[in-house]
């Protein structure tokens, strides 16, 4: 996984070189000191918070979940400093925990809407191009998901037909990214006490870790209580995907689908708004259909998000999940990468509970100050516009 992901680095890197795409521009040493010291003072804080001396060095893991709690309660000016900062920080720490917990914070730029809010381009007569993110679905019913799987081979004979019918059923399976499809791996352990004597896992390179987004670089999901029917797709899809990453025909695979999709939509989807089915489509239902089973901080795990607002802000509404009984595939998140997501979502809760208090605080101390000054004013003499005029109106 760790190849694949390193991988991954490789050709973004490359496409930016391809496409022209600078890097960031050198740091001054005025700016690199600023980081140091900005580090040092929040390594000071955790701690303080955590009860250590002055001595004691922080577990790199622990101080970067700490900061990513912190991320909730300060304005993203902030935490593009504090991110900054801490990188400098971990990097210089002695530990064998360093590279786990750099990827932790450099995982965490930005919400996770890039690839969710991507748009295609729609001309219009003089040929102008026009973004249409407006015009792509983020639901489906299971009615129409049921269509749309068996009515795909008779409404196009592509030769993706086959891949992309069980990229459907897997997508809305697991809820991966289309793009994190290209370094999907399965591994398998025996358990006599699990559906088929074994435990099924999916091993996920977060998309959003290399681009700078996500709960660390991977994830796993365990598959091991998915449908027949749905873990058959997946264990399919995983197939074509390892064969087209392998040719190095990944993307222009990836593509060609999601043309057919959009090709077939306007005949299997039949949306009320006119709105286009598409690969990430899925994704947005899985969301909406786990927001009926798992509470926040799981789903977060489970979809590879760094915060659990992610999934309020950008992703499927609760309100479009489907029924209980029409839920079969249900994945389960690893309880190691939910704990990462409790843990600072706890620190980031006690920093609200925090700052709740300190605005009340400010709250009374703003209310007596206007009543002292209101109380003052209505004591002191009269003006002289207030002396009522003599009788007979002479001055």
């Amino acid at each position: 996984m760790a190849d694949l992901v390193e991988a991954r680095r490789r050709r973004i890197a490359q496409r930016r070189e391809t496409e022209g795409v600078g890097t960031a521009p050198t740091r001054t040493p005025s700016t690199v000191q600023m980081y140091a010291t900005c580090g040092r003072q929040l390594k000071d804080r955790y701690r303080r918070e955590h009860m250590l001396s002055l001595r004691d060095e922080p577990n790199p893991v622990s101080f970067a979940n700490w900061l990513l709690g912190i991320r909730a309660t300060v304005k993203p000016t902030t935490w593009r400093v504090y991110r900054q900062a801490a990188i400098s920080t971990i990097q210089a720490m002695d530990s064998h925990e360093v590279e786990q917990a750099l990827a932790m914070i450099e995982a965490a730029i930005d919400l996770d809407f890039g690839e969710a809010r991507m748009t295609h381009v729609r001309r219009d007569a003089e040929g102008e191009g026009e973004r249409t993110a407006a015009h792509k679905a983020k639901s489906i019913t299971y009615e129409q998901f049921t269509i749309v799987v068996r009515d795909l081979p008779r409404a196009s004979h592509s030769s993706y037909v086959r891949p992309l019918a069980a990229w459907i059923v897997a997508g809305m399976a697991t809820g991966l990214r289309p793009s994190e499809w290209e370094a999907a791996t399965f591994s398998y352990v025996d358990d006599s006490r699990a559906r088929r004597g074994r435990r099924v896992y999916l091993h996920v390179a977060n998309a959003k870790a290399t681009n700078g987004r996500a709960n660390g670089e991977r994830r796993t999901l365990d598959l091991t209580n998915l449908s027949d029917e749905g873990l058959e797709a997946v264990e399919r899809f995983v197939e074509y995907a390892a064969d087209w990453a392998h040719d190095g025909a990944f993307m222009k695979n990836k593509n060609a689908c999601s043309r057919i999709l959009r090709e077939v939509s306007p005949i299997l989807f039949r949306s009320p708004n006119g709105k286009l089915l598409t690969l990430y489509t899925l994704r947005h239902q899985f969301v909406a259909n786990m927001k009926t089973v798992y509470p926040a901080e799981e789903l977060a795990a489970l979809l590879g998000h760094s915060a659990t607002d992610t999934q309020g802000v950008w992703y499927g509404k609760k309100r479009s999940g489907w029924a209980p009984e029409h839920i079969r595939d249900v994945p389960a998140p690893v309880e190691s990468e939910v704990a990462l997501v409790r843990k600072r979502l706890e620190v980031a809760q006690e920093r609200l509970r925090i700052k709740g208090l300190k605005e009340k605080v400010h709250a009374r101390r703003a209310a007596r100050s206007a009543g002292s000054a209101e109380a003052a004013a209505s004591s002191s003499p009269a003006s002289d516009s207030a002396v009522p005029s003599p009788p007979g109106g002479q001055s």
